[in-house]
Order: structure tokens, then sequence, then C-alpha cells
């Protein structure tokens, strides 16, 4: 690769002067056509001079279309740039055709990083390319952002200047490592000799050399950097058809960036749970990828429960952050699931361009207008999928609630894509599902609009009342089910134990609770099933595809070792006699704590009064119904609301019944018709 902040090639552009800027004239937008844009022409400088440009207005739809070619010079006439705005009150100013435009501090650093010496370099910039102050065009533009990264010969991705003081930690030691971990093949003999600079699990000193560890902690670093957080970047390089990182001098490829990632799954995926190696919309921006040029761009298939949403897309999306609420949405509307009519339609995913070719339009259109609220958003997009895509509970499995969202007045079966401090949906795809309702198959729901003013909008389905909740165990994040000891982390003396080590506390709680239940329900909550429970049922070490329940002995045993382990770092001290039980399996704890952190942090564990048990939404209290919709694949928790409606807290896995047990020899005029408010 080749990029030194010159010129590559030898038929260079020739050199542009503007006038002086010293007039401060502000510089005027004209219109722009339908499917027109405009290209920032940045004029060449050495680093320290002023920044100047200026904006052309090309048609976006005529352009050379070429992405089949490892010549990146026939991808397009433009690159487009990636970056995070930054605090927009700390501006700076820019030259454009001789007036003056302002721009955040981060653009003018991503700008003067990306200037070439001797000849023009032209680029696309949202914030230059884009009149912010016209929301007309800002709406339209929104439209074409998924075609326009698509069709720029090369990404520029800025994640800033260098910031970090010790210089172990810097950016471009991180890089380095990247670089020098895609060097390797994922698998081979030198990949495994640095996996193996771990010590065994539980080891009071987890790396053999300090080098090592600041290497993997200047990677830490760079990944935490807010440009891996926000929901834009997703789109920007998932439809890119090449990319480059930048931070500060130090930049590296996006395949340099995929060969490090595939390295992290791999062998090297303990320095990935040690260090908390989390790349946030890189993983996301792969589905993308996979959804518009790789091997998987065609839909799976004729199976609606194997169907793409673009309410799943968000749902991977939920935890990445946005300046403005409705970019949460409006981010994403890029990926073919937004352009989907209906919820068997492959043809979004067969030739991405057509999209926009066509004139295709999104299930929803982004509308930067006051009277287009977050909450109207987010109500126009659940309405759309019920009705155009008819998903039925699919809706549900989006469900999010916290103690305050619960209680308001906003309806509670309308997904809100702004809360991302509860635990996240319960992981549901083509090959891991569960089939509650059995073969039954859902109506379609009944939306009722109220005619006061100040009444909510309800939501009418046919659905089983299975049992109600009388106990249940607030589980926390699932980084505290980890069993390595940080050498870095200074224990207190005072951190209770459902801190340190929640499983081992719940499973003290579950004990003593199902002592007091008839022994007519222990088949339900026996151990087994309580070890089943606690993963609901899956399994990323299992043989099989969907179930760990058709193997559960050795999910057993890596429990025990996942206990014994755990307790022995983390506290308590377990009898002796429990020792010596545990020892007897030679199970797997890593195994048992992968599992774990697929759905139980942040989630409630619970028994229904029936004596059956299962994982749900931990702002869920005793009271709370347990309820299966007509055709949904998990049931979900239902508050009653005094004048016989419910609210939905979000959904649930119930040990015992996710494979239609609860339905065995019913039809759909056994289900009754309630209403969600």
């Amino acid at each position: 690769m080749c990029d030194t902040g010159k010129s590559c090639n030898s038929d260079s552009e020739p050199l542009t002067t503007h006038p002086s800027c010293h007039l401060r004239l502000p510089y005027r937008y004209t219109r722009l056509e339908d499917g027109h844009i405009r290209l920032l022409d940045l004029s060449p400088g050495p680093p320290e001079s002023p920044l100047m440009c200026s904006l052309r207005v090309t048609d976006l739809m005529k352009m050379v279309n070429v992405v089949n070619t490892i010549d990146c010079q026939l991808r397009g006439r433009y690159e487009a740039l990636s970056y995070v705005w930054g605090d927009p009150k700390v501006t700076e100013e820019i030259c454009c055709a001789g007036q003056s435009l302002f721009i955040t501090v981060n653009l003018g650093d991503a700008l003067r990083r990306l200037r070439y010496i001797d000849k023009v370099r032209t680029l696309w910039a949202d914030a230059l390319c884009i009149n912010q102050n016209d929301n007309k065009e800002k709406n339209a533009q929104i439209r074409l952002m998924g075609l326009i990264y698509w069709k720029a010969r090369l990404v520029n991705i800025w994640l800033g200047h260098e910031t970090e003081e010790n210089i172990k930690l810097r950016s471009d030691v991180a890089v380095s490592l990247i670089q020098a971990t895609a060097d390797l093949d994922n698998g081979t003999d030198i990949a495994d000799t640095i996996a193996r600079r771990f010590r065994p699990l539980g080891s009071e000193v987890i790396l053999d050399h300090d080098d090592v560890h600041f290497e993997w902690e200047a990677a830490r670093l760079l990944f935490n950097r807010p440009w891996f957080r926000r929901a834009w970047t997703v789109q920007e390089l998932g439809l890119a058809c090449d990319a480059v990182f930048y931070c500060g001098n130090a930049y590296f490829s996006l395949l340099q960036l995929k060969l490090f990632k595939r390295f992290l799954r791999g062998t090297g995926s303990s320095f990935s749970s040690f260090y908390c190696l989390d790349t946030g919309s890189y993983g996301l921006a792969e589905n993308y990828y996979n959804s518009t040029r790789g091997n998987m761009r065609l839909e799976y298939g004729s199976d609606p429960k194997m169907a793409e949403t673009f309410l799943q897309v968000l749902e991977r999306a939920r935890t990445l952050e946005c300046t403005e609420p409705r970019d949460a949405i409006y981010a994403f509307l890029g990926h073919p699931s937004a352009f989907k009519s209906q919820l068997l339609d492959d043809g979004p995913y067969l030739w991405y361009t057509s999209n926009f070719l066509s004139g295709a339009t999104t299930l929803i259109e982004p509308d930067y207008s006051a009277d287009n609220t977050v909450g109207n958003l987010y109500f126009e997009l659940a309405i759309t999928a019920i009705y155009k895509l008819e998903i039925g509970p699919e809706l549900f499995s989006h469900i999010i609630h916290d103690e305050k969202t619960i209680e308001w007045g906003f309806p509670s079966w309308v997904p809100r894509w702004n809360i991302d401090d509860e635990a996240r949906a319960f992981y549901i795809d083509p090959t891991i599902y569960y089939s509650a309702s059995g073969g039954l198959s859902h109506t379609l729901f009944d939306v009722v609009m109220e005619e006061k003013a100040d009444s909510t909008t309800k939501l009418r389905l046919k659905a089983q009342n299975f049992d109600s909740i009388n106990f249940r165990y607030t589980l926390p994040d699932a980084s505290m089910f980890t069993v390595l000891k940080n050498p870095f982390i200074t224990f207190v003396s005072d951190i209770p134990q459902c801190i340190l080590n929640p499983i081992e506390d719940l499973y003290t709680e579950y004990t003593a609770f199902r002592s007091t239940l008839p022994m007519t329900s222990w088949e339900h909550n026996n151990v087994m099933s309580f070890v089943v429970t606690l993963t609901a049922g899956l399994s990323q070490h299992s043989d099989h595809e969907k179930f760990i329940v058709e193997d559960p002995e050795t999910h057993f045993v890596n429990f025990c070792a996942y206990r014994r382990e755990k307790a022995a770092i983390w506290g308590p001290v377990l009898a002796a006699d429990e020792r010596e039980h545990l020892n007897i399996y030679e199970g797997s704890a890593d195994h048992f704590f992968d599992d774990l952190t697929i759905v139980a942090g942040r989630r409630a564990f619970f028994f229904t009064e029936k004596g059956y048990i299962g994982l749900g939404p931990r702002i869920m209290r005793d009271g709370d119904q347990v309820w299966l919709p007509l055709g949904a694949k998990m049931p979900c928790v239902l508050r009653p609301w005094g004048d016989g409606t419910y609210k939905i807290l979000g959904l649930a896995y119930v040990h015992d019944i996710m494979e239609g047990e609860a339905v065995a020899g019913r039809e759909e005029d056994d289900f009754e018709v309630i209403t969600l408010r």
C-alpha cells in the first residue's frame, strides 16, 4: 500500500490556488438536483498551511460502478471520509472557493492528514458536502449515503490524533501489533506461540512479558476510540470496497484489521477476553459486506423464520452512539434490509446499486424536521414492521425496558432504540432459534388507535397465559462472570459476593428456594435444568446447531469446572466436600463462561408458581406473568396494568417449554385475545 501523504502516481493534477479568505464571506451552497452530490477538491499544501478547497456537483447515478477489480483506481473518482465530528462548538475555518466555512477541529485534522503535498485530492466528507443547515437536503443526501460509500474508490477512516502520553501505549504500538498479527496465518505455529503467552486460566500473572501487556493494552485503547462506537461508521466501513485507518501518523489497512480479527476469534481469543477488545462497529460492518458484496448476498431462503429484518440490524447496533437520537435508525437505512417491500424479499440483496437506480424506497424515510420526534419515529417503524413486513411476535424480540420507561405513557410494545444499559435481545438467528409455539403461526396484529388524545395506542394479539413469577434473582453485567483474575484489579474486602461471583450466589439462592417447592415440580427445576437455563439452552461450543439440551452432561461438567475455578479466584471458599465433588469433573470453565456471556448478563433468573425456571428481563417482579403470543418463538413477560391490559417487559426463556411443549394439542382458537398498552 502506498500512502505517505504524497501522490502515489505520476499523472498529478495541476496545482490549484484560491483567493484569500481574509474577507470571511460565508460559503453559499447551491441547490442539489435529485441523485447529485458535492465532491470536495482538497487543495495541496504542507501540513502547517491553511486548509483550502472547492466543492463541485456531480451526478452520483452516472458515476462508474466498477467494484470487482483489484485496481482501486478504477473503482470511482473520489474517496470518502469516515470520522467522528467531535465537539460541534470547537471549530476552525476552511477556505472554500474563496469563501469561508467552519468545520470541527477533528475534521480539520483529518483533512490535513489526508492532504497531498503536490496534487488535489478528491474526497467526500459529509460536514462539507452536505448543507447542514438545510433539512430537506440532509434528508435527500441521507438516502444516498449508502451509495456514496459504496461507489467510493477508497474510504479513509480517521481515528484521531495521538493522545497517549505513555510511549508504550501509543497508537503506533497498537498498529504495529495489528500489522504483525495480520502477517500470521491464523492457526499456524507462530500464532499458537503468541497465544501460549497466556498462562493457564486463573493465574495471578497472565502474561509472560510486560512488553506484550503494553502492546495489547495499546490495542484496547485504540479500539476504545470514539470512531469504533459511533452508529454512522458501520455503513461507512461496511459498504467500502477498501479502507485505510489513520491514527496520528500510523495507519493500517482494512485487510490487516480483518486478519487481526480472525486471529482474535481463533487462537488469540484469550487476548480478546482478557483485554475486552471490542472493535464495536467493525463486527457490524462485516454484516454489511456479506449482505452487499460477500457470498451471503441472497436471503437465507423461503422460510420466514430465516429472513433478515431491518429491526435485527438495528438490534445489533443498539449499543452504538449517535449525537442525533434519530440517527440510531437513519444511520442504517443503507442496509439492504431497509429496502425490503415484504419479509421475504431478496431483491435488495441481489445487486446493491439497483436499490438506488430503481428509485426504491426504504421502510421509512429520513426526516429531520422538528415535528418528527424520536417517539414518532419509533412508532412509525413499529407500525411499518407490523403491517408491511407482517413480522408479528418477532417485534417483541426488540423490546427492552428499564424501570423508568415501563412506567411511561408511550406504548410498551414499540421498540425503543435508545436503551442500551439493559440486556439486549436474546440471540436468535437462522440456525439457533426457539419454537415455543410449535408449528402454530401468528395472526396479524391489530393496532388500536384511541380517540382520546391522552390515550396510549394499544396492540391486540392472541396469546396464552402460562404462569406467574414468584421468585427472581437479578444478574449483573456479563463482565462479572469472568474467571480470569486481572492482576491490575485491586480487590476490596467489602465487595458483596453477588458481585464477585454472581453465579455461585445465585446457585445458593436457587437451592434454598427450590427446597421450599413441592417435589412434583422438581422435574422442571433440577440442577441439570438450572445449568441449561443459565445459558438459555444455548452453547457456543456445542456440536449441535440448535440446543445444548441435546448434550446437557457436557454442559453440566463445564459448569462444575466453572464453579471450581471461579470460586478459587473470586471466592467464596467452598466447603471441603463441595470442592471434592467438583474436582471429579474435568470440564472447561472458559467454555461455560463463553456460554454465560451469550444471554445471562443483565437479566433475571426466575421461578414461576408452577416451579418452572427461566431467564427474563431484570425489571420483572413477583406477580408479573409469562405469556406465549401465538406463533412466537419465545414467551414474553407481561405486567398486568389494572384495566385488563398489559405492558410487555421483554422476552423470556422458560425451560421445558421452548420446543412447543406448552402448546401441544392446542389450536389457534385456544388462544385468547389480549391488549398491550
